[in-house]
């Protein structure tokens, strides 16, 4: 129902109301005109208090109606749970017979199969005579492991039993190099958590990882071997001293280290190699992309890495600017309102240099992670085109963002949002 000033601006307003009737309660549809008297006026703003002005009052002038941000839209017609779900009516019919057109590939297929299938051939190198034998598990000798030394195991035997599977199951698919890296991901990801709950002991990873490459047979050596390429590009430190161990050092053959540093050297990526052959179209206006930055100072080499990522790919898009805040010593003995002062003055004075040296061009700000949220109080003060938020934070020391006194509810130009599903921030 809309407030009494929409109401009075229209020419119609439509409402449902309740008509009692000889004991037997009937919905009746009601037309109210705009040319009614004020007694009926009153007694209709009387009966639907909701429908009054939101600044009827003196004491309430100031108020405005509630907006809601990062809060799905409840209707009935949804299915699912998932904001991001489509909406689905409930009476459409599902079609199980029609066989869906493939799509077109935007990567090399012939170039990703051939890729996607190294780590298999590697290992097929190492245990060519090998007979394929689901039981190579049982054939353990596991006499006078310790209860961290099985539980370490198991899990790592879940979880190649798991890629396995998930191979098995997209086989031979349309799309089977782009799966097939999706479910690396995963199970390296599951190796992962696995390590850190050891805290990453040396000595039992060591142990596992001599363990797999003695007993694994040639199909689950090459997903152990294409886990260890993708975790070497994530924790290359790790991986270099889960293998050169006082027992992989002496290790010879098509296994040993010398071999395997350069297989895992370079993970492969069905889409990389695509992407620097076909570019994405240049934006409309030919904008700018400033940069927003997230710390006063860049530490991490890998926060580096992937912000120089980000930076590349953004660049086929417009051209990109980075706001850099070089403070030196003095971040130690600054506040965090002082860094946060100096990198809003620095934003700013960007916007003003590029708006001179390029007048009449629009500006993007792009955030990352805490930057995002700095280019939304920068968006506030200064005329954006639009903002672009990776990795922004709902949740915060002051509480949830997207609340009605939130300030981001005051933005006037559009706001995109990237939020991770997997995010600690936005749970």
């Amino acid at each position: 129902m809309n407030n009494y000033s929409n109401y009075v601006n229209s020419s119609t307003v439509i409402s449902n109301t309740e008509i009692i009737t000889n004991g037997i309660e009937k919905k009746k549809k009601v037309t109210f005109e705009p040319n009614l008297s004020e007694n009926e006026l009153n007694s209709i703003l009387m009966e639907h208090c909701y429908s009054r002005p939101h600044n009827r009052t003196p004491e309430s002038r100031f108020l405005r109606p509630t907006k809601t941000l990062f809060i799905p839209q409840k209707t009935t017609r949804r299915k699912s749970t998932n904001p991001l779900a489509p909406i689905q009516e409930y009476e459409d019919i599902i079609d199980i017979e029609t066989i869906p057109s493939e799509q077109l590939i935007i990567y090399d297929a012939v170039k990703a199969k051939c890729l996607m299938e190294e780590c298999e051939r590697h290992a097929s190198f190492a245990k060519p005579k090998e007979e394929e034998n689901s039981d190579w598990e049982e054939k353990i000798n596991r006499l006078n492991w310790t209860h961290m030394q099985n539980r370490i195991f198991n899990s790592t035997v879940n979880i190649l039993n798991s890629d396995y599977m998930g191979r098995l199951a997209v086989a031979g698919s349309h799309n089977e190099p782009i799966v097939r890296r999706n479910i690396i991901d995963k199970s390296v990801v599951r190796f992962r958590q696995l390590m850190a709950s050891v805290l990453w002991d040396t000595k039992l990873t060591q142990w596992l990882h001599v363990l797999l490459l003695d007993n694994l047979s040639t199909t689950y050596l090459g997903i152990y071997l294409d886990m260890l390429q993708t975790l070497k590009s994530k924790l290359p430190t790790f991986v270099d001293k889960m293998m050169y161990g006082p027992v992989s050092n002496n290790r010879v053959g098509v296994t040993s280290n010398e071999s395997l540093y350069p297989l895992l050297k370079r993970p492969w990526d069905p889409v990389a190699p695509s992407l620097n052959q076909d570019k994405p179209k240049k934006l409309p206006g030919n904008p700018i992309i400033i940069v927003v930055p997230s710390a006063p100072f860049t530490s991490s080499t890998n926060q580096f890495k992937r912000l120089h990522k980000w930076i590349n790919l953004l660049s086929n898009l417009a051209t990109v600017i980075t706001v850099y805040t070089n403070v030196g010593t003095m971040a130690q003995r600054m506040t965090m309102m002082n860094c946060l002062d100096q990198m809003f003055a620095a934003t700013r004075g960007k916007i003003q240099e590029v708006k001179e040296e390029y007048p009449g061009r629009s500006i993007i700000l792009a955030g990352f992670n805490s930057g995002s949220s700095l280019a939304l109080q920068v968006a506030q003060v200064e005329p954006i085109l639009c903002v672009l938020c990776l990795g922004f934070s709902l949740l915060t020391a002051e509480g949830k963002r997207g609340d009605p006194d939130d300030n981001l509810l005051e933005l006037q130009c559009p706001v995109l949002f990237v939020i991770g599903q997997c995010s600690n921030t936005s749970l």
